[in-house]
Parts: structure tokens; sequence; C-alpha cells
């Protein structure tokens, strides 16, 4: 499984995706933490956190 990580220093977001692209949703798990996680499986694909130079 690969995994891509990609920091928008613009808006200070991190982006974590496992394996390729896939459709999905966000979880809010704590404040600013997301779980994407998969439309068919509900299987974790990928992490987004808002604000974590903060």
């Amino acid at each position: 499984m690969s995994e891509t990580v990609r920091y928008d220093e613009e808006h200070d977001v991190l982006y974590i995706f496992f394996g390729s692209v896939a459709p999905g949703y966000e979880d809010e798990v704590y404040p600013g933490v997301f779980l994407r996680k998969s439309e068919e499986t509900d299987e974790i694909i990928g992490v987004i956190i808002f604000w974590p130079r903060a």
C-alpha cells in the first residue's frame, strides 16, 4: 500500500491518503481532524488535519 502526503501551506491543511484515490467521505473525529473513509467499505483511506502548525 502506498501513501501520499501533501501539505497545503496557504490553508494550513495536511492530507494523508492510503492507497489509490477512491470515492469517500469524511468523519470528524476531533476538532480539525477528519478520517476519510471509503464509500464502499467504510475502511479508512486517509486523514485530513486542519491547522497542524497551530
